[in-house]
């Protein structure tokens, strides 16, 4: 299944990138990235310099509830798609974001087994919790069986 939500085009990109919640990525069109395309001005920010200074005004701008409410929606959708359709799942797989969404889906369904009927099995790789999200897996974690 393909996340709901379509990232910006960054560039060099022509085909946007699929997310579970929007991340705040660096929007400017120009990057100093040293390869000659844009040149490096002494004394500029560096990358990590404005994605911190981006991730500050986002943050400061509702971040956070704009994250809650993509998890929100795209677990609706995960919902809605793993009961409906016919179709039957037995497991997730996921990868990075998707890492982090199955993570988040597990912990939901450990408090709400009715919402998944028939999960099996979690298979996570590179994944993390965005901050804004950690409050959804709190109480899920005296629940959630750890092992085989």
């Amino acid at each position: 299944m393909d996340a709901p939500h379509e990232l910006p085009l960054q560039p060099g990109q022509t085909v946007a990138m699929r997310a579970w919640w929007r991340h705040w990525n660096l929007q400017e069109a120009s990057h100093p990235s040293g390869d000659g395309s844009q040149p490096v001005t002494a004394g500029a920010p560096s990358l990590a310099q404005q994605h911190q200074r981006q991730a500050a005004e986002q943050l400061a701008a509702g971040w956070s509830g704009r994250v809650t409410a993509d998890w929100a929606a795209s677990l609706a959708q995960l919902e809605s798609s793993w009961g409906g359709g016919g179709e039957r799942f037995d497991g997730i797989l996921g990868f990075s974001n998707g890492a982090a969404a199955g993570f988040l889906l597990a912990a939901h369904a450990a408090q709400r087994p009715e919402a998944f009927p028939g999960l099996r099995f979690v298979v996570l790789a590179g994944g993390y919790v965005p901050q804004p999200l950690q409050r959804w897996v709190c109480g899920a974690r005296a629940t959630m069986p750890v092992g085989g």
